[in-house]
């Protein structure tokens, strides 16, 4: 195991990019140990895995990294927290269970979103039938005036 200044020299990257390589890795669901400060420490394993991603992102110099570490996490056993907090041995492709989780919160706020546009919709569609009544009412009194004093709109303007 090394730390992230010894693991950058070997994969000859710049201590922040391996910082950034981490937490997108962290994001697909990869676990990183940490040592009694709370600073990653990195295994032959977690080694490996960068420089497959550095390797791609050379081979794919168009795709992003997340594209890619997807990618690598789909192809590999990637560990994570829950795994070796309960000592079960590796599952492949432990980043389904995260992306589904986060499939499920976004549908859910999905859901939420779609249920108050379409509380705005009835909202709106009950404004327009209040207006629409409202013109009704209003076109009724003014043929009852134009019936009562015998001069339409349209006749106004021509006297005039």
């Amino acid at each position: 195991m090394v730390t992230g200044k010894e693991a950058a020299d070997k994969l000859q990257i710049a201590p922040s990019t391996l910082r950034n390589y981490a937490k997108i890795f962290e994001d697909a669901g990869h676990g990183f140990q940490k040592d009694d400060r709370g600073y990653r420490i990195y295994t032959h394993k977690d080694i490996e895995l960068i420089t497959a991603l550095i390797e791609l992102r050379e081979n794919s110099p168009k795709e992003s990294t997340r594209i890619l570490v997807d990618k690598l996490v789909d192809e590999r056993y990637v560990s994570t927290e829950d795994e070796r907090r309960y000592g079960r041995p590796d599952f492949p492709f432990p980043y389904f269970d995260i992306r589904f989780k986060q499939f499920k919160e976004e549908k859910k706020s999905l859901q939420q979103q779609l249920e108050k546009q379409e509380e705005l919709t009835r909202q709106t569609l009950q404004e327009m039938q209040e207006l629409k009544s409202a013109f009704q009412d209003l076109n009724e009194l003014l043929l009852q005036k134009e019936e009562r004093t015998g001069l339409n709109f349209w006749s106004k303007l021509k006297t005039k």
